[in-house]
């Protein structure tokens, strides 16, 4: 599990306006929430295994994070769920197989 708090220490952009810099204006966002960095992030793997074979799930965690550091609008939480699966058929030999999302889920990891 990752567990995190990042906060924008020093954050200023210029919104440019007509041309020329007299009347452009210094926007601050020193204190906001860092974009992309979730409070929450979490990978979960139960794993059953013997000589001849192992099953494994994986659940990966990414919760709510900021989209940008002006703090407009937030990215939902979303898990995926992956299967591992593998056979041993010699000492020397194996056969495995993977599925990433097994259950199809929906997630945005950035924009």
């Amino acid at each position: 599990a990752t567990i995190q708090d990042g906060i924008a220490d020093k954050y200023s952009v210029y919104l440019a306006n007509a041309n020329g810099p007299a009347d452009d204006t210094k926007i601050t966002y020193d204190g906001n929430k860092l974009d992309n960095v979730a409070p929450l992030m979490l990978n979960i793997t139960p794993t059953y295994s013997t000589d001849k074979y192992y099953v494994s799930l994986n659940y990966q965690y990414m919760g709510k994070r900021w989209a940008n550091v002006a703090n407009a609008f937030q990215l939902p939480a979303f898990g995926s769920i992956d299967l591992n699966m593998g056979y041993n058929i010699t000492k020397k030999i194996a056969l495995s197989a993977s599925i990433n999302n097994l259950l199809d889920t929906y997630g945005v990891m950035n924009w």
